[in-house]
């Protein structure tokens, strides 16, 4: 997937609640490298949305959270944060445009596991 260099900070923020009438489920994603380049926002799911429903209070909640956003974490170092083939829809992976990004994404656990969780515009 080619030589990624530079440093990069992103933000964890988990958005969560017991209360199932609220929004939750929800890890937001601020990203940014180094000074004067681009910032950019995503979204992923904490879990799996029959888990996050049969969460009973909030310490169990926040068990699942904790541990989502330590795996999160791990799998974005993993990929060496490579946006790209997280982002692209289905559609773009398949595209001869992306072949490199195709084969790292059917090797890659962690890879797959961000793809999963990503929350797209369209969900």
């Amino acid at each position: 997937m080619g030589d990624l260099t530079g440093e990069y900070i992103w933000f964890l923020v988990p958005i969560f609640s017991v209360d199932n009438t609220q929004p939750g489920n929800a890890i937001a994603m601020e990203a940014t490298a180094a000074e004067g380049s681009g910032k950019a926002t995503y979204f992923f799911k904490i879990t799996d949305p029959g888990i996050y429903k049969n969460c009973k209070n909030r310490e169990e909640l926040q068990t699942v959270v904790d541990k989502s956003l330590k795996q999160l974490n791990r799998d974005l170092i993993t990929v060496n944060f490579r946006r790209e083939p997280i982002y692209l829809t289905d559609e773009q992976l398949n595209s001869t445009t992306y072949v490199a990004y195709r084969r790292a994404v059917s090797k890659v656990p962690a890879l797959q596991e961000l793809r999963r969780l990503l929350l797209k515009s369209d969900t």
